[in-house]
């Protein structure tokens, strides 16, 4: 918000008004009008929750008695809670939706029948490439790139700008290094800003901005559009890793060894580990598996070569090696005639019929 106004007060904009739910008394509210009143334009700090739509609705009057026109808004509230799905409680899926999806709807409804210019809703990358741990995040943003596809359906207009990792003081310093290491590098304020004055020019309903290496991004989920973006040589690089992994092709002998190099290689890529790094020996949790990335190979298990592991059990100090036995055990029971439906020898694995 605050590289935001700068922008604006350097491209000769007239009058600012910031608002928060603290307005004057936000952290570094001062510092801020200061910097801005010296770009140029007057400043004003209010204190007013946009959610609220009176308090709204008398802001917008006062400004309308007082003039110039309002032209422009740019709403850029946030907040993340991240927690994998199966443990949100009520609380924490709402939370990233208040200070997005009330006040943006507000904004839009006290606004629509103004002349404005430009309509911005700061959303996030993350409703648009799924990042483990942050459904409720993406909900909340893909909520705001859903608003301003209306409000361009309607002929009014509508940015939702979904921002990649920003460098510097963040919501996304609690994962920044996470990010990184899947190929989200961080934006620099300078060139972001210069994005954001193109994405506005363009006309878009929803533009996503970052700085993404396309042959590192491993997103929770991967659709279409990752596909259309990577070059052939990505493409062909992750069609060679994602390829599935047959036991049925191996003799009986050669089965161990190879599933031990699968679950490693899997274990690499999904913690970014060297191959020296990845000791077969060592518990996941010590290679730095977490609840995030334990979800990630789980699915790389499922995907490649159709194991079957639960996430809390990936959790419980289990190696690669004995992790590779348990499933070469399993596999092996179903090729003895095990019955599927019976518990599995193994009290926190089974391995479906291949």
């Amino acid at each position: 918000g605050g590289h935001t106004a700068r922008w604006l007060a350097r491209e000769g904009i007239q009058r600012l008004v910031l608002t928060s739910r603290r307005g004057p008394g936000a952290p570094g509210a001062a510092e801020l009008e200061a910097e801005l009143v010296a770009l140029g334009p007057s400043v004003e700090l209010v204190a007013c929750d946009v959610a609220d739509p009176e308090a709204l609705g008398a802001l917008l009057d006062r400004l309308r008695r007082e003039g110039p026109p309002l032209r422009a808004v740019f709403h850029s509230a946030g907040l993340v809670d991240d927690e994998l799905i199966a443990r949100l409680d009520p609380e924490q899926l709402r939370g990233p939706s208040l200070p997005k999806v009330g006040p943006a709807w507000q904004l839009h409804a006290a606004t629509r029948d103004l002349e404005l210019d430009a309509f911005v809703l700061y959303s996030s990358a993350a409703g648009t490439l799924a990042q483990i741990g942050q459904a409720n995040y993406a909900a909340a943003n893909a909520y705001l790139d859903a608003l301003c596809q209306l409000r361009r359906e309607a002929g009014l207009p509508g940015l939702s700008m979904a921002w990649g990792l920003w460098a510097g003081p963040s919501m996304a310093t609690s994962v920044r290094a996470q990010l990184e290491s899947q190929g989200v590098s961080a934006m620099e304020p300078a060139p972001a800003i210069a994005g954001l004055r193109r994405a506005v020019a363009l006309g878009d309903a929803h533009v996503v901005l970052g700085a993404f290496d396309w042959a590192k991004v491993r997103f929770g989920g991967r659709g279409q559009l990752l596909a259309i973006l990577q070059s052939e040589g990505v493409e062909a690089e992750e069609a060679a890793a994602d390829s599935s992994f047959d036991l049925d092709a191996l003799p009986r002998g050669e089965r161990g060894p190879a599933i031990q190099a699968f679950v490693l290689d899997a274990v690499a890529r999904t913690l970014r580990l060297s191959p020296e790094e990845a000791d077969p020996k060592r518990s996941l949790t010590a290679l730095g598996l977490d609840s995030m990335t334990s979800v990630e190979l789980r699915d790389e298990l499922r995907e490649r070569g159709a194991f079957e592991v639960r996430l809390a059990d990936l959790l419980r100090g289990v190696s690669v090696a004995e992790l590779s036995e348990q499933l070469l055990a399993a596999y092996e029971g179903e090729l003895d005639g095990d019955e599927v439906s019976e518990a599995p020898a193994s009290p926190w694995l089974w391995c479906p019929a291949p």
